[in-house]
């Protein structure tokens, strides 16, 4: 699964403060969920995957890692 939810306050159980964001399968590299004015993105609200990036074989894979996998 390359979608991470947003975490706040779990420190005292060993969960790092993030915020919702993908997580490409291939390099690690992410992408946010929301906009800086703390809406988030259409492609998000449609369920979609963000722009340039593309779902293989159950695996998300960002746009530099898309074209490698092929």
């Amino acid at each position: 699964m390359t979608y991470t939810c947003g975490t706040l306050g779990l420190q005292r159980l060993g969960i790092a403060d993030s915020v919702p964001r993908y997580t490409c399968d291939s390099c690690g590299a992410f992408q946010d969920c929301y906009k800086d004015d703390g809406l988030p993105y259409v492609w998000l609200i449609n369920g979609k995957l963000p722009p340039g990036w593309t779902r293989e074989v159950e695996k998300d894979f960002c746009t530099k890692c898309r074209y490698v996998y092929r």
